[in-house]
């Protein structure tokens, strides 16, 4: 009998089949995940962090590859997860991991960027620009779109425009991008209807004494000291003679009394919003009130007060002695919703409170400037000050603008205990001089410190200007 024969194309099927199944199997492509942090977290404390990836589908022959240009960095693997010890620089910090397995051109790859906020400063260092001045060595500018007269405590970078508060000409001036050179003219004006008006009638859309400056992103609000209110704008304005929608401390918008209760503000010198909550300083009733949310209806009663037993109480020291919760003439405060932080003034020091405050009069946890709560002594040196005015922190460090001894003091770290010294001073050549002066390192009375970025702004108020130091790379 005849054998069958199989056509030629039905071997090389079979071989082709036979070929494919004994082939090694090509590698997975492997996948990376940053798993202990978020995108676009901010860190504070040490600058030494651990990051930590899951990693999927990475063989134990997987190559990994890490580019950053954070100051160092060291890897460990321990399975299936990646331990990456990281030293950050000030600000932006990126960390790129890409894995890739052998024989395999597809990589895993995943990046996180990680913000370190700090300003490397140097003790008397100079400003990079001044505004309300031609110049570092005037302090007697004219010119309606530039001067400053006296200004308090803090301005505020919002949406890239800079406010900044003129006290004594009783309107905020208005910049739409934050100047990078000397004497700047301002866009737009609040509290006036042009940078010639004069009025001084107090409405919705004018100021008494405006000072400090804050926003939650959306709206803009403005303390006025001398109407004993904060003024609450829906939107952030940037054209001249904008008015008010909302008013805190008073009834309506044409009342400037003051008063004490947990409605009722006197002569406040600065406030701030953090965790959701409003903090206000409220200076002649020695006292700080909290709202747990921000006020949106009139004559909200606060719900926390600091300094005093009640609120209804306005005393200096409660009444008594410095302690460690009281206060006598405190003018401005500093928040991340965790840490508090509020310039005694009268006192000559800084209270800190480690956690939260959440009962009436509660004690602060540090005090700067004296070496124990009982004590209130002004002084020279780094862990000594005289009428301190203003503070401000990026979380990393804290700034304070001692006023009477014309300088700006500087923790590079937050501090955690009683009479910690500072770390740098700036207005000043060392620690122990107090002088007065102009020039790109003078300062003459400051009463606001603020941190934009890596910009520290100065409220230079016996010079009549605000400067603006810019930190360098450590």
């Amino acid at each position: 009998m005849r054998q069958k024969r199989f056509p030629l194309y039905f071997l090389l099927i079979a071989a082709l089949v036979t070929f494919v199944a004994c082939a090694p199997t090509a590698p997975p492509t492997p996948q990376v995940a940053f798993s202990s942090h978020a995108d676009g977290a901010t860190i504070t404390g040490s600058r030494t962090v651990v990051l930590e990836l899951d990693l999927t589908d990475a063989l134990p022959t997987a190559d990994i590859a890490v580019s950053t240009n954070a100051t160092s960095v060291t890897e460990t693997r321990t399975g299936d997860v990646l331990q990456l010890t990281v030293t950050l620089k000030d600000h932006a910090n990126f960390v790129t991991v890409t894995v890739t397995n052998p024989g395999q051109a597809l990589a895993g790859t995943a990046t996180i960027n990680l913000d370190y906020p700090f300003l490397t400063l140097d003790t008397a260092q100079a400003a990079s620009v001044v505004i309300g001045q031609p110049d570092f060595d005037s302090n007697t500018e004219t010119a309606a779109d530039k001067y400053f007269d006296a200004p308090y405590v803090r301005p505020l970078v919002v949406g890239g425009v800079l406010y900044l508060p003129d006290y004594g000409a009783d309107r905020v001036m208005g910049y739409l991008q934050v100047p990078t050179a000397n004497g700047a003219a301002a866009d737009f004006v609040l509290g006036k209807q042009d940078f010639l008006d004069a009025d001084s009638t107090i409405d919705a859309a004018t100021f008494d004494g405006p000072q400090t400056l804050e926003s939650d992103g959306e709206r803009l609000y403005v303390l006025n000291y001398s109407a004993s209110r904060i003024l609450v704008y829906s939107s952030l304005p940037t054209t001249s003679g904008a008015a008010a929608d909302h008013v805190i401390g008073q009834p309506d918008f044409v009342t400037g009394d003051w008063g004490t209760s947990s409605t009722r503000l006197s002569y406040p010198e600065s406030f701030t919003i953090a965790g959701g909550r409003l903090i206000v300083v409220d200076t002649d009733n020695s006292r700080v009130l909290i709202w747990n949310s921000v006020p949106t209806e009139i004559d909200t009663p606060a719900d926390l007060v600091l300094g005093q037993a009640d609120m209804n109480s306005g005393g200096s020291n409660g009444g008594g002695a410095a302690a460690a919760n009281t206060l006598y003439y405190p003018s401005d405060a500093w928040s991340d919703g965790t840490r508090l932080a509020v310039t005694d003034h009268s006192n000559h020091r800084v209270l800190i409170w480690n956690a939260f405050p959440t009962a009436d009069n509660q004690p602060a946890d540090v005090v700067l400037g004296q070496p124990d709560f009982l004590t209130t002594a002004n002084g020279l040196g780094a862990s000594s000050l005289y009428y301190p005015y203003s503070v401000f922190s990026n979380g990393n460090q804290l700034f304070v603008a001692d006023s009477d001894n014309n300088r700006v003091l500087v923790w590079n770290s937050f501090p955690t205990s009683n009479g910690q010294a500072a770390d740098l001073v700036l207005g000043q050549v060392d620690f122990e001089s107090d002088a007065n002066a102009l020039g790109a390192s003078g300062l003459w009375f400051p009463t606001g410190v603020y941190v934009h970025g890596n910009s520290l702004f100065v409220t230079d108020n016996d010079n009549n200007r605000y400067l603006v130091f810019e930190g360098t790379d450590p």
